[in-house]
């Protein structure tokens, strides 16, 4: 703290913190940091809306939606045979289920 004079008179003091500083829990508006948890919660971005913003990180939620949806692609996709490597053979398919 340091204090000065105002153009008034009136005595002016200015609080600083250091450059560096460790807290346990920081929350602004509704987003919490929390240190012990190692987590952020409160975001506004959990869902999305088909739009990218460059440097912005994914939620849980988003993750979850994503996995789910390529999921759900996953049941309908041509799956190729392994070779004894485990790699894929593109040669061969076997295909599954009943004819109509």
């Amino acid at each position: 703290v340091t204090s000065g004079t105002n153009a008034d008179g009136s005595t002016n003091y200015e609080v600083a913190t250091a450059k560096d500083v460790n807290f346990d829990k920081v929350t602004v508006g509704s987003v919490v940091v929390d240190k012990s948890s190692n987590t952020i919660k409160g975001l506004s971005n959990t869902t999305w809306n088909g739009t990218a913003v460059s440097g912005q990180a994914a939620t849980e939620d988003q993750l979850k939606t994503v996995s789910d949806a390529q999921g759900e692609t996953d049941k309908f996709a041509v799956k190729y045979d392994k070779n004894a490597d485990g790699s894929a053979n593109y040669n061969n398919i076997t295909l599954a289920g009943t004819t109509a």
